[in-house]
């Protein structure tokens, strides 16, 4: 039995170093990723209904470094949007200048940035669960034989 809580722990220790590892690759990644885009500022320009939810969804616009001027679905969708958020809300972003185009990204915890390690710490916790708290149960019942045993 002593095999199979060995294997158990090193299996739940390995699945929660590489969610870690994964996390940390991920938020370098990202980061490469920012040093070749382009920043810019986006404001919000109207809200539109986003068919999956038909929830209302901002219309972002923002101009490139050419001055070309491109527009995005934002994420922030609502079921009420407000109204006096067109022109003022903005938001900063990344394009990729190569291809204006293609998605644009957010910095920060809540963009993509920082979205991989927070995934990656969660399922870093989660794993070690599974061989934290036997380790701990093992290590108190073994503390308590050897007490009854003095």
């Amino acid at each position: 039995m002593k095999i199979y809580n060995l294997l158990w722990t090193i299996f739940w220790l390995a699945a929660s170093l590489l969610c870690l590892g994964l996390g940390i690759k991920n938020l370098y990644d990202e980061k490469a990723i920012f040093a070749k885009y382009e920043p810019a500022t986006a404001t919000v320009i109207d809200w539109q209904i986003s068919p999956p939810g038909g929830s209302m969804c901002p219309v972002y616009q923002y101009t490139t470094r050419e001055g070309d001027t491109r527009t995005y679905l934002g994420e922030g969708c609502t079921s009420v949007p407000d109204p006096s958020s067109v022109g003022k809300l903005q938001e900063h972003i990344y394009y990729n200048p190569a291809n204006p185009y293609s998605p644009v990204e957010t910095m920060g915890w809540s963009g993509s940035e920082g979205s991989g390690l927070i995934a990656g710490f969660i399922g870093f916790v989660f794993c070690s669960l599974f061989w934290v708290i036997p380790w701990i149960y093992r290590l108190i019942r073994g503390a308590r034989a050897r007490a009854r045993v003095n």
